[in-house]
């Protein structure tokens, strides 16, 4: 297999890209490919920039609104706010560094400190288990949604009260990405030169724990979800709208709108990052083995990936505001 010797220098597979000792290779067309690599870099500097406002301003907003005004601490806001919560974390943790990278055109770190060993450890999972408590927070809303629409008569499980769901929904997350504090330390490379944030498991272990992910955060959670909303819609679409239920069948409604609309967001923001996670590892689509032009444009996808991905911090506010008139009756009094 072809290996480009420029790709030597891409050590980071989430933030892959090509080192500025790369713009001196010359082959046919590569300095307009390089110029769009760094095109691409400039352009996710200030997607970063965005996504940062927004998230910061978003979430704070909704976090705010439902801690202020107990009609709006309804079971699918206070998970909506624990989503919020997770998004401002990973916004706070892993969104500046994306931004560095970007900024600087470099992946290497400035030394090899604790700190600088801690967020190395920290980027990562920062955005792993913001991901994770998002999607088990969605399954919980929508299990919800279930029992209040389709079985309302039965008993909750208590695990679905909010002093059980929410604590358990951050030590499974936390629990299900422990491996990244293990996985990640800073490393000085002698043959780059260059200090950079190295990834230790081995090729077979990163397939086991990036399948594991996938199962569990993506495919387990969507069928879970559109079995669980099924039910929802085709309860709601053969209920009779009686007049003394009408107000009631309408809350439920918008409510159902605004869940799955998240839903939807979140597995646009995510799917495509975890399957090109999996075709790297599985050495389906590894830039280490494509030819120059294929390698620069799977590197431009990638990065595009995971800005959507961070994305995705910042959209869930814009879905309730749009969706929820409870939320924008209560934004002016924040």
């Amino acid at each position: 297999m072809y290996l480009h010797p420029c790709m030597a220098n891409s050590t980071d597979r989430n933030t892959a890209f090509l080192n500025e000792t790369c713009s001196n290779f010359t082959i046919p067309g590569i300095d307009y490919m390089m110029k769009s690599v760094k095109d691409t870099m400039r352009i996710t500097s200030m997607i970063s920039y965005s996504i940062i406002a927004l998230s910061v301003l978003g979430n704070s907003t909704i976090i705010g609104i439902v801690l202020r005004n107990k009609s709006m601490r309804t079971k699918a806001n206070v998970l909506i706010v624990n989503m919020a919560v997770s998004d401002l974390l990973a916004t706070f943790f892993a969104l500046p560094r994306s931004l560095y990278v970007a900024i600087t055109k470099s992946p290497e770190w400035e030394s090899t400190s604790a700190l600088a060993e801690a967020s190395c450890k920290l980027v990562p999972f920062a955005r792993e288990v913001s991901c994770a408590v998002s999607i088990f927070s969605i399954v919980a809303i929508a299990l919800d949604r279930f029992y209040a629409i389709v079985i309302p008569l039965a008993q909750k499980p208590r695990l679905l009260k909010h002093k059980f769901v929410i604590p358990g929904i951050w030590v499974a997350a936390i629990a299900a990405n422990a491996l990244y504090l293990y996985a990640f330390q800073v490393k000085f490379l002698q043959h780059t030169a260059i200090t950079v944030c190295f990834e230790l498991l081995s090729n077979q272990q990163r397939r086991i724990f990036d399948t594991f992910r996938f199962v569990s955060f993506i495919a387990v959670p969507l069928i879970a979800i559109i079995c669980l909303y099924s039910a929802v819609v085709l309860t709601m679409a053969r209920r009779p709208a009686l007049a003394s239920t009408t107000r009631r069948r309408r809350q439920n409604q918008k409510i159902v709108q605004l869940a799955v609309t998240i839903t939807v967001v979140f597995f646009i923001s995510w799917v495509p990052y975890y399957i090109s996670l999996l075709l790297f590892v599985f050495d389906k689509l590894n830039p280490y083995f494509l030819s120059p032009y294929s390698a620069l444009i799977l590197i431009v996808l990638e990065k595009a990936f995971e800005i959507l991905t961070y994305a995705g911090f910042a959209i869930n506010p814009i879905i309730c505001l749009i969706f929820s008139s409870n939320f924008r009756k209560h934004i002016y009094f924040v």
